[in-house]
């Protein structure tokens, strides 16, 4: 996929231009903020043809796939062999996501687990985004549903050993732990599916940040706790505090470890 146009600074999002195309307001969110907004390409054009854009935002109940395009395309995402991007693979990739973070997210682990772009991108793109293969298995899995089985809202919680619980409303519990690949899955009747995966190396962290880096990181680092308390519990963050950061006082494992635990607490489908 190599490209050898100059990347372009991060394309900033603006939302609301009239379209003389009716659709349904959410969509209309979607294509508003990336016809006119956000370049296709690394000459600056900014004019879609409408067809992408309708490939782009299909299905969108929100701006998370233009979202999602700016980044890949034009914030420094790595497909496996650069930053520059052929902008239909970037379309394939965020088309109709609900979460752009998580969906980048899931690209990035199958890049570093060592997936091809395709593959990592047919993993990842709505509605696959999927969870780590199950043991036995050699393909992607689809994430199990969290907010179709049954009515009402997921319950999510954090058990005393830092094991993250989301409970269905049909009794189905997804469990996970934060700096762990993998998860089990729980059935009603008791019966348990194992998901597991390859965890590749993590990155050589940089060394101590200095005085003004680390005032930032520590309070992106609050930010982060500011988030869980609102997903969580007290008893549910003090459980997560006690059993997990206990062993990870590093800022930067707290970060990462804080960010995986947001991140399977607000999942894209």
């Amino acid at each position: 996929m190599p490209l050898t146009h100059r990347t372009l600074s991060v394309v900033g999002l603006v939302f609301f231009v009239a379209l003389v195309c009716a659709r349904p307001a959410v969509a209309d969110e979607c294509h508003d903020a990336v016809q006119g907004r956000i370049a296709w390409d690394y000459q600056g054009h900014t004019a879609w043809v409408p067809a992408n854009v309708d490939r782009l935002c299909q299905g969108a109940r929100s701006v998370q796939p233009a979202r999602c395009f700016a980044r890949v395309m034009h914030g420094g995402v790595n497909w496996g062999g650069g930053t520059q991007w052929q902008w239909g693979n970037a379309i394939d990739l965020c088309a109709g996501t609900s979460n752009s973070q998580a969906t980048i997210a899931c690209f990035q682990r199958g890049i570093a687990g060592g997936q091809s772009w395709s593959a990592a991108i047919a993993t990842c793109k709505t509605p696959s985004l999927g969870l780590p293969i199950p043991i036995g298995e050699t393909t992607p899995v689809p994430r199990p549903p969290l907010c179709d089985a049954g009515s009402g809202s997921p319950q999510r919680t954090v058990l005393a050993d830092g094991t993250v619980e989301v409970r269905l409303p049909d009794g189905t519990r997804i469990q996970t732990r934060p700096g762990v690949c993998g998860s089990t899955r729980i059935l009603p009747d008791g019966r348990s599916q194992t998901f597991s995966c390859s965890q590749a190396q993590p990155a050589t962290l940089p060394e101590a940040p200095g005085p003004g880096a680390r005032i930032f990181l520590e309070a992106h680092n609050e930010s982060l706790m500011s988030i869980m308390r609102g997903l969580l519990d007290s008893a549910s963050v003090d459980n997560y505090v006690s059993s997990i950061e206990r062993d990870h006082p590093d800022l930067y494992d707290q970060i990462k470890l804080r960010t995986e635990l947001i991140l399977t607490l607000t999942p894209a489908n």
